[in-house]
């Protein structure tokens, strides 16, 4: 057994983040409180399951991720066996999250509305994509790791994005 304050210690600083990545990814709150209750569960029964942990963070966060795939491999009835089309995961940004780190002084509604049209036009992976970058400030490895891809396909696809929205920011779509 793993020591029971510093896993409690762990979720403390965690689980309230980890959940609102599910959220993010748009899973249901049951769904995502069953697979951090995995999670946890996994790493309270392996006793050696930090033992190579270099990133305590990340390892939860693609924990999680890997445990929501398969709850959604479940609930959508595919195979483990069958490619999964990872643009199928429903991400879902929230604007509150962007607008309180990035947005100052501005008026809300019109910013509000601005950026879920700007992120309406992006794809989920590309929502994701700067969800973990600047809402939870990933390097691109960490990234790369997380949503299983190349780190050159990381950057590439972060940059596409970042076209996407400046582009929208200044032509931007009516809705």
């Amino acid at each position: 057994m793993v020591d029971k304050e510093k896993i409690e210690t762990i979720y403390t600083l965690y689980a309230d983040k980890l959940f609102s990545y599910s959220l993010q990814l748009g899973f249901r709150k049951e769904q995502i409180m069953d697979a951090i209750h995995d999670v946890f569960c996994k790493l309270c029964l392996d006793a050696n399951a930090l033992e190579n942990v270099e990133n305590i963070k990340y390892y939860l966060y693609r924990s999680l991720r890997n445990k929501l795939v398969d709850l959604y491999r479940q609930e959508k009835q595919i195979p483990i066996h069958q490619s999964l089309d990872v643009e199928a995961l429903p991400f879902t940004m929230s604007t509150k999250t962007v607008e309180e780190k990035y947005i100052i002084h501005e008026e809300e509604k019109a910013v509000v509305a601005k950026l879920q049209i700007m992120l309406a036009s992006l794809s989920s992976r590309q929502r994701e994509i700067i969800y973990l970058k600047y809402a939870q400030e990933y390097s691109y490895e960490e990234i790369s790791q997380i949503m299983q891809i190349h780190q050159s396909s990381c950057r590439k696809l972060l940059h596409k994005a970042m076209q996407v929205l400046r582009k929208n920011y200044t032509h931007p779509k009516q809705p």
